[in-house]
């Protein structure tokens, strides 16, 4: 198979990878193999280097198939659905079953590898396809870029995008998803630029069909093509039993310039940006949360495992001494007193002032039925007590950090599907009555909390109405007004919000609404807006603008003035920037429009 490599640190070319494995090798075996680096022998038969015979034919429009860059092009980008053209591939049982007689049986893995490099974007495009109707495996790229896989068995189906995007950037991208059977945690991967989701659904086999296999578009029946791939494509190999390629890690380029841009870093007011576990400790991550520790330490924690909701995710910590994230430590988990194992979830932690104990809230259990947990530190979190049951009806805080009043009172907010708020004056020891935002007709959650110079509370929370809604309280959080919109759009994803030392307030949301139709919008790009007054917003800075998941954003401000913010990147890395809020230069948001 063809090697690209990187030349003079620019990507030259990556390998695109779906992978079915069986498991019972750390090498495989190929199944088929293309690749197009020599003219064909003649006709439209493209069978270089072919595996088993198995011979991809120039289908329904051979002038748009040529090559190119040694690999095929396919010119569809002006075609119709019907013209477009794709290698086709007879059936065969070796497709299916592993074996040229079909006495295999079916596969419990699959592994399809191919080089890609896009020449328009903006449909989704099949790139490898063997499917009729609801059965069989596909790897296409998604209108916006993410590479999907879909994987239908005996026992269900499998389906997962990729976290991040490619482009029409006229560079090789590297795309691997892998499906086992037999794999305990996860069964499922998908690998864009060495970026790894996983992914787990019990399905015991693959799916026989007997449609052919498509190389570059979707075969819906005889002479009717469409999902069109425009592009060239190198090294197509359908392989199985690839143990070794289901348990490589996903890699990034560490450095934070490259992940964020220059241009974001060069704001007035942006102090630095990194990682803050490198490697990281899970295949994912998300809804982190930051406090400083009374010995002027950062602690950042989050939950990570195989994907958001599996039992094997708990919750990791790090600490930000002299500049450095330290080796993430796993700190909290789901497993009961019975010894069976739940999933965690959306960590919060906080630090009572003149040497008071930091608290570490979290949930367990699933989201519909999740149970809150807290515990307790009095060396700022570099040891935990025991886990303790928080009692029934209360929660403790989730997503966003307590707030607490001169008063001695702890404002708790929750993550439930009304805006509630728990109140604790005594270390949560005992609990004050839970105090409820009425809805006023609108639906929100996860609201973080401002506490304004005249004694004032004010709650700004994620809501489905596409507005950041927010509520008031009078009387310390005991009662709250009901629900307003603002003028800020919400996607219906996770807001930061803290009160700065010099009153004026700083929130971390996404700039992006929910389309018609969506249960949710984009969650780029992720922006940072100040307030005097908590209604009136100014565009600060943008820590993204790539396309991704840039999301649950957690900030404080730390003793020396600056700004801190930890966010997911991507569900797969945590992300630490530093900002200093008294060099922002405010520019006005003009009709919710973020100024260019």
């Amino acid at each position: 198979m063809q090697e690209r490599v990187a030349c003079d640190g620019k990507l030259v070319a990556v390998v695109l990878a779906i992978t079915m494995l069986a498991c019972s090798t750390a090498f495989g075996r190929d199944i088929a193999r293309w690749t197009f680096d020599e003219p064909s022998p003649g006709g439209d038969v493209f069978d270089v280097d072919s595996v088993n015979g198995l011979k991809a034919i120039a289908f329904n429009h051979p002038a748009a198939i040529s090559r190119a860059e040694g690999a095929l092009r396919l010119d569809n980008a002006k075609l119709s659905d019907r013209e477009g053209a794709v290698l086709l591939i007879e059936d065969s049982p070796l497709l299916t079953n592993g074996d040229d007689s079909g006495g295999g049986g079916p596969l419990r893995s699959l592994s399809i590898e191919v080089d890609v490099k896009l020449e328009s974007l903006g449909q989704q495009m099949q790139i490898v396809r063997k499917t009729d109707g609801d059965v069989g495996y596909e790897l296409y790229i998604t209108d916006n870029g993410h590479v999907g896989f879909r994987i239908k068995g005996s026992d269900g189906t499998l389906q997962r995008s990729s976290k991040n995007a490619i482009a029409a950037d006229g560079q090789w991208h590297h795309i691997a998803a892998t499906w086992c059977a037999d794999e305990a945690t996860y069964t499922g991967q998908v690998r864009v630029d060495e970026i790894v989701t996983s992914a787990a659904k019990d399905i015991g086999t693959l799916t026989d069909t007997d449609a052919p296999l498509i190389i570059g578009g979707l075969y819906r029946n005889e002479h009717d093509l469409g999902q069109r791939f425009s592009g060239l494509i190198d090294n197509v190999v359908i392989s199985s039993e690839r143990f070794d390629l289901m348990h490589k890690s996903g890699r990034i380029d560490p450095t934070p310039v490259k992940s964020t841009g220059q241009h974001l870093l060069n704001q007035p007011g942006f102090v630095s940006a990194q990682w803050i576990a490198e490697p990281p400790p899970t295949p994912e991550c998300h809804a982190g949360t930051i406090a400083q520790a009374s010995d002027g330490s950062l602690m950042a924690a989050w939950f990570g495992g195989t994907y958001e909701g599996h039992v094997d995710v708990g919750i990791w910590q790090s600490r930000f001494e002299n500049g450095r994230w330290s080796s993430p430590q796993e700190v909290a988990d789901g497993v009961q007193p019975d010894g069976s194992r739940t999933s965690t979830f959306n960590p919060v932690l906080f630090q009572y002032p003149d040497a008071g104990p930091m608290l570490l809230f979290y949930m367990d259990g699933t989201l519909e039925g999740a149970n809150g947990n807290l515990k307790t530190s009095t060396d700022g979190g570099r040891t935990w007590s025991p886990a303790q049951r928080l009692p029934d009806g209360i929660r403790g805080a989730v997503k966003n950090q307590p707030v607490l009043l001169a008063d001695g009172t702890l404002i708790c907010p929750d993550n439930h599907r009304e805006l509630v708020f728990y109140r604790t004056s005594d270390q949560c020891r005992s609990w004050l009555e839970t105090s409820l935002a009425p809805n006023g007709g609108l639906s929100a959650i996860q609201p973080a909390v401002l506490v304004h110079s005249d004694g004032k509370l004010q709650a700004l929370a994620r809501s489905h109405t596409g507005s950041i809604v927010t509520t008031w309280s009078q009387n310390n959080g005991a009662t709250w007004s009901p629900l307003e919109k603002t003028d800020l759009p919400n996607n219906f994803s996770g807001i930061g919000a803290t009160t700065l030392k010099d009153g004026r307030f700083v929130l971390v949301y996404n700039h992006s609404s929910i389309p018609e139709g969506k249960w949710g919008g984009p969650r780029t790009p992720l922006n940072v807006a100040v307030s005097e007054d908590g209604i009136h917003w100014q565009a600060a800075v943008v820590l993204e603008d790539e396309s991704g998941e840039y999301s649950y954003p957690s900030v404080i401000q730390s003793d020396d003035g600056m700004v801190h913010v930890i966010y997911t990147w991507k569900r797969i890395r945590m992300k630490h920037a530093v900002l200093d809020p008294s060099k922002f230069q405010l520019r006005p948001i003009v009709n919710g429009q973020w100024p260019r």
